[in-house]
């Protein structure tokens, strides 16, 4: 007796807070930043959320002042930053995939927030584990 299976294709991913998504999208559509703490695989993560488009142009702009290398690269990314962040229609709008930031202090070891200074930071929503909307004093 033979049995004839469907094969499908399973699209899987992982939870992503809605509320995270929102808070991007409004920053993402209005610039301006606020004060964040993330809490992602035992780290925490204080520091200021910014656009996407920020994000990439002031990459853009800090790369522009290594050299060569760091202007072919600030080209890319200042594109990045005109292209896939332009102003559009909540239609046309890319999914809020990951959260930017700034003014960044990550706990160290010995339970005191370190300054990575004129950092920036990008990571995927889908793996933050929790959020505070404020800085850490």
């Amino acid at each position: 007796m033979s049995e004839d299976r469907e094969v499908k294709n399973v699209v899987a991913s992982k939870m992503r807070d809605m509320d995270l998504v929102y808070l991007t999208n409004i920053v993402n559509a209005v610039g301006g930043s606020f004060g964040i703490t993330l809490f992602l695989k035992g780290t925490v993560i204080s520091g200021l959320m910014i656009s996407g488009k920020e994000y990439y142009s002031t990459l853009a702009e800090n790369l522009a002042q290594v050299g060569d290398i760091g202007e072919n690269l600030a080209e890319h990314f200042a594109r990045v930053a005109d292209d896939v962040y332009a102003p559009v229609s909540e239609s046309e709008s890319i999914p809020a995939n990951f959260i930017h930031m700034k003014d960044l202090r990550v706990k160290s070891g010995n339970g005191e927030f370190d300054e990575m200074h004129n950092a920036l930071l990008r990571l995927k929503i889908e793996e933050i584990d929790g959020h505070i909307v404020g800085n850490v004093s």
